[in-house]
């Protein structure tokens, strides 16, 4: 077994949501710059879905919501 520990960067996080067992990490786009160092490995490992609105969020987690546009 292999101890995880977890610091405030993107890219250690991902490495102890991995080590956790999760598939799935939902991370602000912005971050997406951080995960230049991110080992191959662990990008095959869990799926990165980058967010920008909370709508993004809610349609990753239930895929099976409908869309509903804001009205202006």
């Amino acid at each position: 077994m292999t101890a995880c520990r977890t610091t405030e960067k993107t890219t250690e996080k991902l490495l102890a949501a991995r080590c956790a067992g999760l598939k799935q990490v939902i991370l602000p786009s912005r971050n997406e710059k951080d995960l230049y160092d991110l080992p191959d490995s662990v990008r095959e490992d869990l799926r990165l879905v980058f967010a920008e609105r909370i709508e993004d969020v809610l349609q990753a987690e239930i895929p099976d919501l409908p869309k509903v546009g804001l009205s202006t």
